[in-house]
């Protein structure tokens, strides 16, 4: 962050950026958990649905109704996120299918059956593990066992082309976007009123700060408001005022001592100097006899 931005918009970015952040973990854990959820209850309902097509197309299979078991899958139509749905004989041969009418990519059944178990490895994993679930970007198939009275006629695959569950999400995004603004606004809104607890107390001291620079005034005192650390910081600054003001006092005294201390030495040497004049004349003629040497050559005698 630049040196030249103020505490005033530092502590802003700072309030803001943490929200935003903690905002951004939450949505992400949030989604992810609802995905997981709407997927699991989206397997549930595959589930359960699978189920019932089942059990109206167990007669059908049971007496080789090809035409009964294809108005039972077409029962599918009232739901709109089933892409693709088959059942299959015992042998794991496709018995009757259902294609959702719409926008599909050329031969969906081969999209749809990819990578599913064949043959009677179907019926061999259903006897096992009572169902098949399988999960991918595209899209999630599941297949059911198709029973009459405990007898095993085949099995069932539905396939759920996630569109439900994508619009439940974009739902969800759209509300945890609308909800994640609206708590950004609210914590700017709080973040500008909470961050003059820390601006108004250092504003007042640069202000008294400024004052004493400029007028130098060492009278004024910063006013402390409450017990904190800023509070802290006055009680430091208006001691260090009284020994600046104590220091200025002593200073000039000092210096008021000393101008008259140099006046007065001015007045003694001004008085003094008339007398000086005077006796000068006697003193430089004292001076020079007593200099006068004593041999025969006069001259070389100081005039």
């Amino acid at each position: 962050m630049p040196k030249n931005i103020s505490i005033k918009i530092k502590l802003l970015s700072a309030f803001c950026l943490t929200a935003l952040l903690g905002l951004f973990l939450l949505s992400t854990a949030v989604i992810i958990m609802e995905r997981k959820n709407a997927t699991h209850n989206l397997i549930n309902e595959l589930s359960t649905m699978a189920d019932v097509v089942a059990w109206n197309s167990s007669v059908a299979m049971m007496f080789d109704d090809e035409k009964g078991a294809g108005e039972a899958l077409g029962s599918l139509s009232r739901k709109p996120e089933i892409a693709f749905a088959c059942l299959f004989d015992t042998r794991g041969k496709k018995y009757r299918d259902y294609t959702r009418p719409g926008n599909l990519p050329a031969n969906p059944e081969e999209g749809f059956l990819e990578g599913l178990p064949e043959g009677t490895s179907i019926t061999e994993r259903l006897k096992v593990e009572g169902s098949i679930v399988d999960r991918n970007a595209r899209y999630i198939r599941v297949i059911r066992p198709v029973f009459d009275n405990d007898m095993l006629l085949g099995s069932i695959l539905l396939v759920d082309d996630l569109t439900q569950l994508h619009d439940l999400l974009r739902r969800y995004s759209i509300l945890l976007a609308i909800a994640v603004f609206t708590t950004l606004v609210v914590v700017f809104i709080v973040s500008s009123w909470s961050q003059r607890l820390f601006t108004a107390p250092m504003t007042r001291l640069i202000r008294t700060m400024a004052t004493v620079t400029r007028d130098k005034v060492y009278e004024i005192r910063a006013e402390k408001q409450n017990d904190d650390e800023f509070g802290e910081l006055f009680d430091h600054f208006n001691e260090m005022i009284r020994e600046v003001r104590a220091r200025d006092r002593e200073l000039k005294a000092h210096s008021a001592g000393l101008e008259k201390r140099v006046e007065q030495r001015t007045r003694d040497l001004s008085l003094a100097k008339p007398s000086w004049r005077q006796a000068w004349p006697s003193l430089r003629s004292q001076g020079m006899r007593r200099r006068k040497p004593a041999g025969p050559n006069p001259s070389f005698w100081p005039i």
